[in-house]
């Protein structure tokens, strides 16, 4: 994922679950007078929870919600020791487009083996887009 991005790194975050959303979305919290909607990238990934463990962060990036909105998104994630610089070289396409997840369109060859590489203004459809930040919108205005 592009650093740039990146808003704050947390750990042991209360989540407020928001009903009606697909089962990849863990909850909401409050951040910087703003609810923040968290996507468990393992549930999204692999379709089985986040662990709830010392090294699982909740990663806050700047997301492009529509074209004239930037939003806060929370991305939990586990193994979150470190972030690293990634050689540019190292980065590949995966070679093959799957529709069903188009933020995954490269990986990295790491010592600790292949790390898929998150494009971030892909990771949500554009129907759940539109739906999260109205449902969020709707809830704020409540």
């Amino acid at each position: 994922m592009d650093a740039t991005l990146v808003a704050q790194v947390a750990h042991n975050i209360h989540l407020d679950p928001l009903p009606g959303l697909p089962e990849y979305f863990a909850g909401v919290f409050r951040y910087q007078n703003t609810l923040v909607p968290v996507i468990d990238m393992r549930r999204l990934l692999e379709n089985e929870p986040c662990l709830q463990a010392y090294a699982t962060r909740i990663i806050i990036i700047n997301y492009e919600a529509d074209e004239n909105h930037m939003r806060f998104l929370g991305l939990l994630a586990e193994n979150i020791l470190t972030a690293e610089r990634l050689d540019d070289e190292l980065i590949s396409s995966v070679g093959v487009t799957n529709e069903n997840a188009p933020y995954l369109e490269s990986a990295y060859a790491s010592s600790q083996g292949i790390l898929p590489i998150v494009d971030a203004k892909d990771i949500l459809p554009e129907e759940v887009r539109r739906l999260l930040f109205r449902k969020l919108d709707e809830t704020i205005n409540d």
